[in-house]
């Protein structure tokens, strides 16, 4: 499964790389609510595509989930979810249907995600890597392991799961859903597992518009924090409000005021428990704005003199 919304010339190269991958057989295309109708352009780069046409904009989360719904009515056991702005490697799809096999409660079967750009590891079960730190060759041979999540990008899911422990939290809309959804999955007994043999490049934040990713990553933390309870929640939603802040600051040092405000918008209307999709205008409030601009200290500051201050110690 394939989820496009306004991405149409990502979209076409994706289809063109599962072409490519013999063990692909239907692809379903959900468009979601695009503005824009070039799905016989799509069929033309995939023959035998399916599309599924959806009157509204979803989200990552929505759009899946009825696609899925879809597929689990029409007797389908598994679906494989891909990014519009992302290649296969052949052999993708083989290896996790492998390791979905070799487990009763496996819920899903993560692929390695590469960059595009470099073709090194961005995620392997982790993630941390920095461009061009670790290169694909590290995974070759290496068997696929158990994980705490899986990457939305690319993943094998099975729908016994989704229909056992629900279907992603449409709340979150898109960004940071798979990683909700991974831990719910694991709480009710069911294992997550990467096979380091399927290989997926993604074009990282390729689709971003309007700092979309920088207000869903940021909003989103509040609802994270919602799985904690007691003053471990309270706790938690106080750090998602401060890492929005000091988000904020960053992106205004760098002179980037479509994340600044991103990120002010993502405090309000976390604050306020407005999840869902973005709202279409509004500036974050004047009093946001500039208390983003009150803080003196750029980013991992205190991280390092507390550094410098160790490094001080031992040298005394």
């Amino acid at each position: 499964m394939v989820l496009n919304w306004n991405g149409w010339e990502d979209t076409l190269a994706c289809l063109a790389s599962l072409r490519a991958a013999e063990e692909v057989g239907t692809v379903w295309l959900i468009d979601n609510g695009s503005t824009e109708d070039r799905s016989a352009e799509a069929e033309v780069a995939y023959p035998g595509l399916r599309v599924v046409r959806l009157g509204h904009n979803y989200g990552w989360a929505g759009g899946y989930n009825r696609a899925l719904a879809l597929a689990r009515e029409q007797g389908y056991p598994y679906a494989y979810l891909l990014n519009n702005d992302a290649r296969v490697d052949p052999g993708f799809l083989a290896s996790c249907l492998v390791e979905m096999g070799r487990g009763a409660r496996v819920a899903a079967v993560g692929s390695c995600i590469l960059r595009l750009e470099d073709g090194s590891v961005w995620f392997d079960g982790h993630y941390g890597y920095a461009p061009g730190e670790r290169k694909a060759a590290a995974l070759d041979g290496r068997p696929a392991t158990v994980v705490e999540e899986v990457n939305g990008c690319g993943m094998l899911v099975a729908l016994d799961a989704v229909a056992a422990c629900g279907p992603f939290d449409e709340r979150y809309f898109c960004y940071r859903e798979e990683a909700e959804w991974s831990r719910r999955i694991r709480r009710h007994g069911w294992t997550l597992r990467v096979a380091p043999a399927s290989r997926v490049r993604h074009a990282l934040g390729g689709s971003d518009r309007n700092a979309n990713t920088a207000y869903y990553m940021n909003r989103n933390l509040v609802l994270d924090a919602e799985e904690a309870s007691g003053w471990a929640r309270v706790g938690r939603r106080w750090g998602a409000f401060y890492f929005m802040y000091r988000s904020a600051n960053e992106a205004r040092r760098r002179g980037d005021r479509a994340g600044e405000e991103a990120c002010l918008q993502a405090l309000r209307d976390g604050w306020k428990g407005r999840f869902g999709p973005r709202p279409a205008a509004g500036r974050a409030p004047l009093l946001l704005r500039l208390a983003a601009r009150t803080w003196p200290f750029p980013q991992g500051a205190f991280r390092r003199w507390w550094g410098r201050r160790g490094r001080v110690r031992k040298a005394a």
